[in-house]
């Protein structure tokens, strides 16, 4: 029989400590069984904002580890000092904006107790109802999937950053990748880094529980997208074993339709028809999309069809611009699969969606080659 180190530091990483003082206590607060030893570290990313009050006075008490950079460094950065200056045998991250549930330190470490052997664990962020048309959007986009993707199946591809597990002697040397900077996807890179080195799984642990805010309170933005599209350029050119190649998307056919200017003039076709393909791209795309929504999701409200749209263009533009840096021209034809789905991958998948999208598009390019 396995026996547990009683060992878990809970590690937060928080550049806006002192206006998040109410979700740090919480955390800080949080009871767990008697027989675990359970130490608490606050990494302070902003090295200009005094610790507040109550907090100076819990770092006094020795209830909480303060750690403030030297300089403003980043979510992974911070990640990995915690690593360093923590040492239990086991180390929960946490976002300092989630209101936790009350026992989840007992739900970890019942999963730990039970899985001793483990890899690390994952448990479910939840957001409150989707109250604005934007949030209902986001859900319909799949933007919240995998933050609950623990509360129902039991092997996670990765743990979400705001609440996951490792077992430190997993974990080792590997850290999480700078390199990201605020674009995301470095707890992927973490998960693939720590199942590659152990051979192990990340099991998930539902009644691990927290609530997260809504991004920008709810209200419309594009930012997120851009760059959740943009960690997955790194996840690509890290982990090429998880790509998949797909058909053009609608941004990259009108780059592409873009710079084959010159090769039109050659040919004779009209410079004017042929950039009329451009919004005949956005409006098959537009048109297709909402079609698909409607019938597979019962969507019929124009406002949550337009916002998803919009993400989704955001997603695309994001991805294109970061190749389009780097000259990856493979990234045209390639994709991360998030989903680190095993097995054979389907390369070049079709369905009628994707289908119809391609055969208006070809006969958008016939109609005007034929002028």
């Amino acid at each position: 029989m396995n026996v547990v180190d009683k060992t878990l530091d809970v590690i937060i990483p928080s550049y806006r400590f002192d206006s998040n003082v109410y979700y740090i206590e919480r955390i800080v607060n949080l009871s767990y069984p008697a027989d675990w030893k359970v130490a608490f570290y606050l990494i302070g990313d902003n090295p200009s904002v005094p610790l507040p009050p109550s907090l100076q006075y819990l770092t006094d008490m020795g209830r909480i580890s303060f750690h403030r950079n030297k300089i403003n460094s980043g979510l992974s950065f911070s990640r990995n000092k915690g690593i360093e200056i923590s040492g239990g045998a086991w180390m929960l991250f946490m976002d300092d904006d989630v209101l936790v549930d009350a026992t989840i330190l007992f739900a970890y470490i019942n999963a730990i107790e039970k899985n001793p052997a483990a890899a690390g664990f994952g448990g479910v962020v939840n957001f409150s109802a989707a109250t604005t048309t934007f949030t209902r959007a986001l859900e319909l986009a799949g933007y919240t999937y995998f933050f609950s993707l623990a509360a129902n199946c039991s092997v996670l591809p990765w743990a979400v950053g705001a609440n996951m597990l490792y077992n430190r002697k997993a974990v080792g040397e590997t850290r999480f990748d700078i390199g990201f900077g605020n674009s995301g996807g470095e707890e992927v890179d973490f998960g693939i880094a720590v199942k590659k080195e152990t051979g192990k799984q990340i099991l998930s642990v539902p009644s691990a529980t927290m609530e997260h805010p809504w991004w920008n309170n709810g209200s419309p933005h594009y930012g997120r997208a851009l760059r959740y599209s943009q960690g997955n350029y790194y996840l690509l050119k890290k982990h090429p074993e998880f790509g998949v190649m797909r058909f053009c998307n609608s941004s990259e056919l009108i780059l592409l339709t873009l710079l084959s200017l010159p090769l039109v003039t050659l040919a004779g076709i009209k410079l004017l028809y042929w950039l009329l393909i451009i919004p005949g791209i956005l409006l098959i795309d537009i048109v297709v999309h909402c079609i698909k929504l409607s019938g597979e999701k019962k969507v019929q409200i124009i406002s949550y069809l337009w916002y998803t749209w919009l993400l989704r263009m955001a997603e695309q533009w994001g991805y294109l611009s970061v190749c389009l840096k780097y000259l990856y021209i493979p990234g045209f034809f390639k994709r991360f699969d998030i989903e680190l789905s095993p097995g054979k991958k389907r390369h070049f998948h079709t369905n009628r969606w994707i289908l119809l999208r391609m055969g208006l598009i070809s006969l958008c390019f016939v109609l005007v080659c034929r002028g």
